[in-house]
């Protein structure tokens, strides 16, 4: 559900939360449409992401002057040892992006694992390090024994 209504859109949550379903049997389908509409939300807006983010943390781990920790303190400029809406959207304005309320909430909600509103340094480091894994190898294939 977070991937399609987000939660900072309280009337919009409610209106989809709110409406009556309806039940599909086993041999009934979705209106095509509506699959199409979906498919294209979760292909566009989460693996076209996934892939572009992951290219630039590539890109930004080969630099040699990349520092994690001189990342982290960029956006900590006051050395508060966590990341937090107003230091995150000061360093957005600082680098000439101009977020909304709801997409520095947005930034800071995908990046606090623990869900305290803020963002320390092990979840900062974590998010812009290049994941370990891929989309195609989620399924692993166990050895043959002889």
């Amino acid at each position: 559900m977070q991937i399609l209504v987000p939660c900072e859109n309280e009337y919009l949550r409610c209106k989809v939360t709110q409406k009556a379903p309806y039940r599909l049997e086993k041999h009934q389908t979705m209106n095509p449409a509506l699959e199409r509409e979906l498919c294209a939300l979760l292909y566009e807006g989460e693996i076209l992401t996934f892939r572009a983010c992951e290219e630039r943390r590539k890109d930004l781990v080969k630099r040699h002057d990349f520092s994690t920790y001189a990342c982290f303190r960029a956006v900590d400029e006051l050395n508060e040892g966590e990341i937090n809406l107003e230091n995150m959207k000061a360093f957005m304005i600082k680098a000439g992006h101009y977020p909304t309320e709801e997409e520095v909430v947005g930034i800071v909600r995908r990046l606090d694992t623990n869900g305290d509103s803020s963002i320390c340094y092990a979840e900062f480091s974590e998010a812009i390090k290049p994941q370990e894994f891929s989309l195609t190898n989620l399924y692993i294939v166990p050895p043959k024994s002889i």
